[in-house]
């Protein structure tokens, strides 16, 4: 017994063990975006049975999904700050792996919005506690590299979920592809409660942890920042298009391109997919490059890829041929994840460690409300009102209209850029 107990000490106290940690993070990241992402495959059978207009589908995974996720983000992220943070992520894990699974027992839509609006509270635990745990064990040089290779493992999830979700509920239905899709998550929370130890924080926030700093004092400084607040704007620009563009394409390659369920999961899960791990492991590794020959590429790096974005998904959309359309859609893959490493390096930058994950909230607060809530619904409500218009192609309409926030997105993270060097000096 002895042995062990001294293996596991060793184990733990190892110079490698922070990479474990990635790895378990990575993990939960995976399971993360798998639940998140197969509403949009299964949205097409979904619809089909319940009945339902592409206003009530970009309801469910747009606004039900992103307002909880918004009104738990900031009370979970303070918890992350003050507690410890692997018992928080643990109990998240579990609630939102229950929650992917009720999603296929629901009979109408407020029954499946209830279920995706839990989905949505669970995961808003996710993100702001694994970026302050990854915070602690890489230092300030390694944070975009392991933040990138954090996103990496979870968008390897998103792909190998969309590329057999589709197959997976041809075979046995999208109900049951909801149950068996959400259960093991319940599995890696066991295990990621006994394995992953949560690290020590830095002297300044073991001091200042006990001060209780109130959330509008957090609010009150990091405002102050005058590239916080751009990377704020630029980073919800971008998910509003990015997260419209996930949710509907699947439903555009249907009609447009006559795509089934199971199509859809191989052909654009693949596409995408691959592009989504391409982008964010090559992101990690070019702007970790970057980055060390100056600070201001964990702004400026952003906006090129936003840049990146626009014209691949305005081709995806526009071009003649399914193959062509595939092809744009992998590069607007590396477009989407390309970034986020720099992204959530930045905001570890220009944040006290004390409040580190909730920095992260509010971002995320601010992206889930108007990102990935009016984004996706915002789409669907276009398209209806396009098809009874009778336009031809509503929903490639909409979707090209949806897409010129990216430019936006460009604009905010280079004008922050241009303060941000100083505002680190801050």
């Amino acid at each position: 017994m002895s042995v062990i107990i001294k293996q596991r000490s060793r184990f733990f106290n190892s110079d490698n063990y922070k990479y474990f940690v990635l790895f378990m993070l990575g993990l939960v990241a995976a399971v993360n975006f798998i639940d998140r992402a197969i509403f949009s495959v299964l949205a097409v059978s979904i619809k089909e049975d319940l009945l339902l207009s592409d206003t009530q589908i970009g309801l469910v995974g747009g606004v039900g999904f992103a307002l909880f996720y918004a009104i738990m983000g900031l009370p979970l992220a303070r918890l992350a700050d003050k507690t410890n943070r692997i018992n928080l992520l643990t109990l998240c894990l579990t609630f939102w792996s229950l929650a992917t699974a009720a999603c296929g027992l629901v009979a109408n839509f407020w029954q499946l919005l209830a279920a995706r609006i839990a989905v949505g509270g669970g995961e808003a635990g996710c993100f702001p506690a694994s970026f302050s745990v990854l915070s602690d064990y890489f230092a300030p040089s390694k944070r975009a590299f392991a933040i990138g290779l954090f996103y990496f493992a979870g968008f390897l999830g998103f792909t190998f979920g969309l590329a057999f979700t589709g197959a997976l509920a041809e075979s046995i239905g999208w109900r049951l592809t909801f149950v068996v899709v959400g259960l093991p998550g319940v599995l890696l929370a066991i295990c990621l409660k006994f394995t992953v130890r949560e690290p020590k924080r830095t002297a300044t926030d073991e001091t200042q942890n006990n001060s209780k700093v109130e959330l509008f004092i957090i609010i009150k400084k990091l405002i102050k920042k005058r590239s916080y607040i751009h990377l704020v704007l630029g980073y919800t620009f971008f998910i509003f298009s990015s997260y419209a563009m996930m949710l509907w394409l699947p439903q555009f390659y249907n009609r447009v391109h006559g795509l089934d369920s199971s199509e859809i999961g191989l052909y654009f899960g693949m596409a995408l997919g691959l592009g989504l791990v391409f982008g964010s492991f090559a992101g990690a590794v070019l702007a970790n490059k970057l980055i060390a020959r100056s600070r201001i590429w964990e702004m400026r790096f952003p906006a090129l890829v936003s840049i990146m974005a626009f014209f691949a998904f305005c081709t995806v959309l526009l071009a003649p041929s399914l193959p062509i359309s595939l092809v744009a859609c992998f590069f607007g893959g590396v477009a989407s994840t390309a970034g986020l490493g720099p992204n959530f390096a930045a905001i570890q930058s220009l944040t006290s460690p004390q409040y580190r994950a909730t920095s992260s909230a509010l971002v995320l607060f601010v992206a889930a409300i108007i990102g990935q809530g009016v984004g996706p619904t915002l789409a669907g409500v276009f398209s209806d009102l396009l098809n009874n218009a009778e336009f031809d192609n509503p929903l490639k309409i909409a979707l090209l209209v949806i897409s010129f926030p990216f430019i936006l997105s460009a604009m905010h993270n280079f004008l922050g850029s241009r303060s941000f060097l100083n505002d680190l000096d801050a």
